[in-house]
C-alpha cells in the first residue's frame, strides 16, 4: 500500500493537488473496501497521518519560494508571524 501511495504522492509528479487527492481517494476507497473485515483502527490511523504528511510535502514542494509559502499560509488563515517562521 505504502509503495503505491509513495508513487502517487511523489514530489516529481507534476499534477494538481486536487487530481492527486482524487486519485488517492479512489485507490484508498478500493483498498479499504477490500480489507474492511480486518480490525486495525491503529493501522489506519497511522496510515492516515502518514498520507497527510506526504500531501503536506507535495504542497510544500509546489510552493517553492518562501514568499509563496507565506502568501499561501496567510490565505489559509495562519497569522503572518507564524507563517513567516
Amino acid at each position: 500500500v505504502k509503495k503505491r501511495i509513495r508513487e502517487m504522492t511523489s514530489r516529481k509528479l507534476p499534477i494538481p493537488m486536487k487530481l492527486r487527492i482524487n486519485k488517492l481517494k479512489q485507490y484508498l476507497r478500493g483498498w479499504i473496501g477490500y480489507f474492511a473485515l480486518i480490525d486495525t483502527p491503529n493501522g489506519l490511523k497511522n496510515l492516515d497521518s502518514w498520507i497527510r504528511r506526504r500531501l503536506r510535502m507535495c504542497l510544500w514542494k509546489q510552493w517553492k519560494l518562501p514568499r509563496t509559502r507565506v502568501k499561501k499560509l496567510k490565505g489559509l488563515g495562519v497569522p503572518f508571524g507564524k507563517a513567516y517562521e
